[in-house]
């Protein structure tokens, strides 16, 4: 079959075909494509399950199941390639644990994270003194993490600040714009 992609565009097939096929149990979304062996591995034989200690907190006890270890792999490859990342779900199915799971597991010699949680009194201003607050002064004006680390901005319920006059939503706004634009100004 012929397509027309437009000028100067053309379908090139790839010098080598896969030749792993894959699993016939389970779905797409089970396995995780393993480069070394050049194969499908499912996403529960990447990690090494331990059981849980008897003396482990009720809060603290995170269930190793394929969700949370192909949600941590995802998350965790998204932000080594410093991607911004919305991770999105119904209510109560651990989106938070999953996440602060993976902040705690994190190299601290080579990133921070800055953690906050979205109510319906949140303001724009909150939120800019919250990550600038977090962050050093490199120089006038110029705020970062220590050198020679990276800093993740974990922001929870990002859903809640109350709506404003217009429909907008002035701390999703800043973050917007602290993402688009690698920060923002200075309000003094």
């Amino acid at each position: 079959t012929d397509y027309d992609l437009g000028p100067g565009c053309e379908i090139v097939l790839p010098g080598h075909t896969l030749k792993a096929l894959f699993p016939k149990e389970g779905s797409v979304y089970d396995y995780s494509f393993n480069q070394e062996r050049g194969g499908w591995k499912h996403w529960l034989d990447t990690v090494d399950i331990a059981p849980i200690p008897n003396d482990a907190e009720f809060t603290a006890i995170v269930v190793t199941t394929v969700d949370t270890v192909r949600y941590k792999a995802l998350l965790d490859i998204l932000l080594k390639h410093e991607k911004h990342v919305m991770f999105g779900g119904p209510t109560g199915t651990g989106k938070t644990v999953y996440i602060k799971d993976l902040l705690e597991s994190l190299d601290k010699g080579r990133y921070t994270n800055i953690q906050s949680t979205f109510s319906a009194q949140t303001n724009a201003n909150m939120i800019q003194d919250i990550i600038d607050s977090k962050l050093d002064k490199r120089r006038k004006g110029i705020f970062g993490p220590p050198f020679g680390m990276k800093c993740v901005v974990f922001v929870d319920d990002l859903n809640m600040p109350a709506l404003e006059e217009y429909g907008a939503q002035p701390p999703i706004e800043i973050l917007r714009q602290f993402m688009d634009y690698s920060g923002w100004y200075d309000r003094t």
